[in-house]
Order: C-alpha cells, then structure tokens, then sequence
C-alpha cells in the first residue's frame, strides 16, 4: 500500500507447492460423496493474526495451513519453521479461520469433511499446534455437506458455521 492508499507493486510473492491432499475426506460424515475436485495447489484464505507479526493461510487442494512471519516494515512473509502444518485429516480441505478474541487460537473450517478444528497459536513462535476437530453438521446426519464459512462472536462465546447442500447455520 502506498502512503495515499493506492496500491503498488508486489513486494512479496509466495505460490504453495507440494503433492495434492486425498481425493476423499477421511473424516467425511456416512453417506458423502465429497470428492475434492482440486489435483493441486488451491491457495484459498490468508490473514494476519491479531498482532500483526504473524500470517497464516490456507491451502484447500494441498491441505495444509502455512505459517509465516511478517516483517511490518517491507511486508515480506518469512515461511516459519514448520512451514506449514497438515489439516486435521486428509483430504479435510482446510478453508476459512477466524482468530480467538486474546489471538491465542484459532478456528479452522475444513470444507470437504465438514468439520472445524481447533489450532493453540503460540504467540512467541506464531506456531500453530492442532487441538480438537469436531463436526460442523448436527449428530446423525448422513449425506454430503461442504462447510462453507464461519464466524466468531466479538466475545469469542458463540462460534457460526455455514453448511452448502445441508442449507444450515450450527451454532456452536
């Protein structure tokens, strides 16, 4: 960004590369047929956590979420050590995340198996360490879904998870 707001030249550019995830969700509910359609490289979410020293981002073909850290000054993304972190299962399809109120976690919405995990973020190292996964779809359900987005109350109470093909909204 330039100092009226305008944007300018790239100063940092990172591209995901790697084997692609699972062609099926491990942890997809009874009677799915989510099959991801993604055979490589899918770059889908990235934000800075609430310091702004940390950026992480998705990648929904590769399942992985990347860990970088931002020098304020230039912009430029470092990759951390890890650099990134597998999903929670293969073929989970890590999407979207929202950031805990305190920036001491965060939640992950894994599109192809419809299910949302935990992460601790460390905010020494801004390395993120896997806590619990949990389904995004009411107890019983059998059929396909894809989690489609989420979002987190200021007060980091209520967590809202949007559901495609089951046409719903989970409060958590």
């Amino acid at each position: 960004m330039q100092e009226d707001g305008r944007l300018g030249e790239a100063v940092d550019v990172h591209q995901d590369q790697g084997p692609a995830g699972a062609a099926r969700p491990a942890a997809a509910v009874e009677g799915s047929f989510a099959i991801s359609d993604h055979n490589g490289p899918h770059a889908h979410m990235i934000s800075a956590d609430p310091s702004g020293k940390y950026v992480y981002s998705t990648d929904l073909g590769l399942d992985r979420i990347y860990q970088y850290r931002m020098d304020g000054a230039s912009g430029k993304l470092t990759p951390n050590d890890p650099p990134f972190i597998a999903a929670s299962s293969p073929g989970a399809g890590p999407r979207h995340f929202v950031f805990t109120p305190k920036g001491d976690g965060l939640w992950l919405i894994n599109e192809e198996s419809s299910t949302l995990t935990f992460y601790h973020l460390d905010k020494t190292s801004g390395l993120l360490r896997e806590g619990k996964t949990i389904s995004a779809l009411p107890k019983g359900y059998k059929g396909t879904s894809f989690a489609a987005g989420l979002a987190l109350s200021a007060d980091g109470r209520q967590l809202y998870v949007a559901n495609r093909l089951h046409n719903s909204i989970g409060a958590l």
